[in-house]
């Protein structure tokens, strides 16, 4: 997929990490994370991160933060 959007915790986006991978186009494939808490944010970039993902944007709101990233 060319873009994948996921509203889901950390959990869930945690245990789906190496799915969401799987479904990615090398160097094409963006991702949106959201449902995410601000604590939480560091973690799950760091997670995507290591499966080869890099930020563009990382924005928050309240106590919830939105991941942008780009495989």
């Amino acid at each position: 997929f060319d873009l994948i959007l996921a509203n889901i915790g950390y959990r869930e986006l945690k245990n789906l990490a190496e799915l969401i991978k799987s479904c990615s186009e090398r160097e094409r494939t963006h991702i949106f994370l959201t449902g995410i808490l601000n604590e939480d944010a560091e973690a799950i970039k760091s997670i995507y991160e290591k499966l080869g993902y890099k930020l563009v944007k990382n924005q928050s709101e309240k106590e919830w933060s939105f991941l942008w990233m780009r495989y």
